[in-house]
């Protein structure tokens, strides 16, 4: 299915979260932390790459081994498991046994199933608990009216800008094949998607696959023409209720794709997709440990505005870029790239500078003794000549006069003394 692109103005990426939680930061936090009881909702499961990042990011701030901090952790699975309402259910029972009378300070939420949840259930499940969210697709601010202990980080998957660096590095390219599939998490993303590429290039189109399996996907990647590009934006789930890891996707997708592959996400990155401005769970989670830290300090989580910002950043594979001649100078200032073979400077640059700092001392060593050499070999020069001149000069000359002040006295010879005698010898004759 093909769609043109309507001209309308992008929306621009928003302040990143960690600069607004600079301003947040206040001391004694790390106190009031201690010995808190907080219930980790995932909406996903355990081993699924997102949510392990976001994990991993509460965990690199929250620090329970060292703050005493009890972290009690659940899945919901929504994306192995149908979501509907008996399943809703069926979780609202079992969290209501599994937490009465736990005394929790502070629930987190990721993802918007679990959010939703959350703003279905909490009053009846866990009254006066504050809440953090976190992932949260399509946030508006009324959703908060009537949850004054809600706050958090709303998500912004940037995609305009993957497009946009994939237009400029293949300056051809007429259509954007869009590999998605039509869970509810892949119909917010197409949703957002089809709102940020609003302003392409009126001759550039955006096809989503469609609503098949995995096979007949790949099937309409393989017959994609020279002049696309694909993006792997979110497939987990077919037509059939059938689970896919992201890394399948995006390995499956690359082997048979003859056009590069870009994605949203840095999960993919190192599975065959190029790169792009991906967007990365852990700084999720750090951005959500850093709010939760003062709700846990005290202050009142409807003083604590939403954060909402585009944490993405230009991350590109190297095996990929050389497989379609992409290179390293177009990328986006301050890329990454991984899987770069490592230069012999860059593994040895200790090594390298030893060398050239010897390099550079026996360079001066020797040009000092050619100096010397060379004054030698002028002294050596002018010393000849003064000798030469001296073999030379006429024998009549004698030996070199002798100064004394104003007079000079010349060395005697045999005829000085011939002269003095005649002239004695004449003048006592007179």
């Amino acid at each position: 299915m093909k769609r043109p692109i309507r001209p309308r103005r992008a929306r621009g990426p928003l302040l990143l979260a960690f600069m607004a939680l600079a301003v947040l930061l206040a001391p004694g936090i790390g106190r009031a932390a201690q010995s808190s009881q907080i219930l980790m909702l995932n909406s996903y499961h355990q081993g699924f790459i997102w949510s392990d990042e976001v994990n991993g990011g509460l965990v690199d701030v929250l620090r329970p081994r060292e703050t005493g901090i009890t972290l009690h952790r659940e899945y919901m699975d929504t994306k192995r498991v149908a979501f509907n309402d008996i399943y809703e259910r069926q979780l609202l029972n079992v969290y209501a046994h599994k937490y009465k009378g736990v005394g929790l300070d502070l629930i987190l939420a990721t993802d918007n199933a679990a959010y939703e949840f959350l703003c279905r259930h909490h009053d009846k499940l866990f009254p006066g608990v504050p809440v953090v969210f976190g992932g949260v697709n399509f946030f508006q601010p009324d959703q908060l009216e009537g949850h004054p202990l809600f706050t958090g980080v709303a998500e912004i998957l940037d995609m305009r800008q993957t497009i946009d660096c994939a237009l400029r590095l293949h300056p051809g390219v007429k259509t954007v094949f869009v590999v998605n599939d039509y869970s509810c998490t892949g119909k917010a993303v197409r949703k957002s998607l089809e709102e940020q590429l609003f302003g392409l290039a009126p001759d550039v189109v955006v096809e989503f696959s469609d609503d098949e399996g995995l096979p007949g996907v790949l099937g309409q990647v393989e017959r994609l023409p020279k002049d696309a590009v694909v993006l792997l934006a979110a497939f987990n789930k077919d037509c059939e209720g059938r689970y896919y890891g992201r890394d399948e996707v995006a390995q499956a997708v690359s082997a048979r794709s003859r056009v590069p592959v870009y994605g949203i996400v840095d999960a993919d990155l190192g599975h065959g997709i190029v790169g792009g401005m991906l967007a990365n769970g852990r700084d999720q989670g750090q951005a959500m440990a850093q709010i939760a830290l003062h709700v846990l300090s005290g202050r009142s989580p409807g003083a604590i505005p939403v954060l909402q910002g585009s944490l993405v950043s230009p991350k590109f594979d190297y095996d990929q870029l050389k497989r379609f001649g992409i290179k390293l100078a177009g990328l986006p200032e301050g890329s990454t790239v991984i899987n770069r073979p490592d230069s012999f400077y860059r593994e040895h640059s200790s090594l390298f500078l030893v060398a050239v700092t010897f390099g550079v001392l026996q360079f001066l060593i020797i040009l000092a003794l050619i100096l010397n050499i060379s004054r030698r070999r002028r002294a050596e020069k002018e010393l000849r000549k003064v000798r030469s001149g001296s073999r030379s000069a006429p024998a009549s000359c004698g030996r070199p006069k002798r100064s004394c002040g104003p007079f000079s006295i010349s060395p005697m010879t045999p005829s000085s003394f011939t002269t003095a005698r005649d002239a004695f010898s004449k003048s006592t004759s007179e």
